[in-house]
């Protein structure tokens, strides 16, 4: 079995295994080198159509403008509503490249549910294909994806990007090998990322996957020191500490944001606006901003944790 059959045949295994083996995990190293770090992060963006995507892609542009941007991270929700059918889905140029293409900013992303088919009922009849979001990463400049969740480094930063779409077993099992072992020389912060939330003032806090973060992932974060952990899914601006673990929600990168009617007791600070995380690192400080669309931040004065 040669060319496109044999394409086809793995990409069907793929989705029927959720790339259980090949597209699992993997560790991409240092990115960038030590020294300073400017990094954005949002999720639930990719909805044509919308006016809002293009919004934050040009909020990110003037702040890129006043301080130049490394990388950025993607929380999930790339592709509404059903994700992508193939690596030459017009989906990529049409909500990724169109609007982050001149951004020059080389993004990390992970799956949200939609990247999964796990919107309405055309799903059933039109079934993404996540892996292909894996695969395109070969063809773009900007969007770098080498595995469902996988980790790097970068600056004095070490991520871990995670799929809590498909979060099981033997993901906790390799995110906690990872957190136990000594830190890459340089490596003074640790940020996890993915598309749950662990808490949330909005609509989907009381997921059962929400629950079970709060269960399994967020104990893992607190004992191995993860000084930063942000999501999308629900689709507004928020910080919440929880047990000395800082939790961020930046959900509003482009769909239609919603209303924060349950407001968590362990929130800081919440609003439904569209907008990004804006993360500044070095050696000495972790600063991390929540922006709206017009450069506002959501807290008068930054989150900073310093050592």
């Amino acid at each position: 079995m040669t060319g496109a059959p044999r394409r086809a045949f793995a990409a069907a295994a793929c989705a029927a295994l959720i790339c259980s083996v090949s597209y699992a995990q993997t560790s991409l190293g240092a990115v960038r080198p030590g020294g300073r770090l400017h990094f954005v992060a949002f999720g639930d963006f990719g909805r044509k159509g919308k006016p809002w995507e293009a919004e934050v892609a040009r909020a990110i542009a003037r702040r890129a403008a006043q301080d130049p941007i490394e990388i950025g991270l993607t929380l999930g929700d790339n592709f509404y509503e059903c994700g992508v059918t193939g690596v030459h889905d017009p989906k990529f140029h049409d909500l990724w490249e169109a609007f982050y293409d001149s951004l020059g900013i080389p993004f990390y992303p992970t799956f949200g549910n939609h990247d999964y088919g796990r919107g309405n009922g055309l799903c059933a009849v039109r079934p993404a294909h996540p892996e292909a979001e894996i695969e395109y990463s070969k063809f773009s400049k900007t969007w770098r994806m080498p595995a469902r969740y996988y980790t790097f480094t970068a600056g004095p930063v070490q991520f871990f990007a995670l799929d809590t779409v498909a979060w099981n077993t033997p993901q906790r099992d390799w995110l906690r090998s990872l957190l136990q072992a000594p830190r890459p020389p340089g490596i003074v912060w640790r940020f996890a990322y993915g598309h749950h939330p662990v808490y949330s003032s909005g609509r989907h806090h009381i997921d059962a996957r929400v629950k079970q973060l709060q269960r399994e992932l967020l104990p893992m974060l607190a004992r191995y020191g993860v000084d930063a952990y942000a999501a999308g899914h629900d689709h507004h601006l928020e910080h919440l500490r929880v047990d000395a673990v800082d939790l961020f929600i930046a959900g509003g990168g482009g769909d239609a944001v919603r209303p924060v009617r349950h407001r968590d007791r362990r929130s800081l600070a919440a609003a439904s606006e569209h907008g990004f995380l804006d993360a500044v690192a070095d050696a000495h400080s972790l600063r991390i901003t929540l922006f709206d669309t017009s450069l506002h931040p959501l807290e008068p004065r930054p989150f900073e944790k310093r050592r």
